[in-house]
């Protein structure tokens, strides 16, 4: 990922797009009053987690050796923010992105198709 982009909530991939977010984990229940447990707790086990779906059959291309995947961790004012029912995505979600090592853009979804 290329320092100073950033991803918009809804791209089609059959266009250019920097990043691709191929699952949403929720480690956090947003109905509980937690404190944030810090940014290294999070990234402990999202990190893990998340080469864990891109290692499985989720993930795949000719190119998949050539892609990296990221966990993106919210923020202690996010992680206290109480999201909408209706919502995509908690204020509490870490996603799981996957990029192009070399920086440049990817086209379609990495996103194996559901047998028919």
């Amino acid at each position: 990922m290329a320092v100073g982009r950033q991803y918009t909530t809804y791209t089609s991939c059959d266009d250019p797009h920097d990043v691709e977010i191929f699952e949403s984990l929720d480690l956090f229940d947003t109905r509980l009053d937690v404190p944030y447990p810090g940014r290294d707790v999070i990234a402990s086990g999202a990190g893990p987690a998340c080469a864990l779906a891109f290692g499985s059959g989720k993930i795949t291309g000719p190119d998949k050796a050539k892609l990296r995947v990221a966990a993106l961790i919210p923020s202690a004012t996010a992680f206290a923010y109480r999201s909408s029912p209706t919502s995509s995505f908690s204020s509490r979600s870490v996603l799981c992105v996957l990029y192009a090592a070399d920086g440049t853009q990817i086209t379609g979804s990495r996103i194996a198709k559901p047998a028919p």
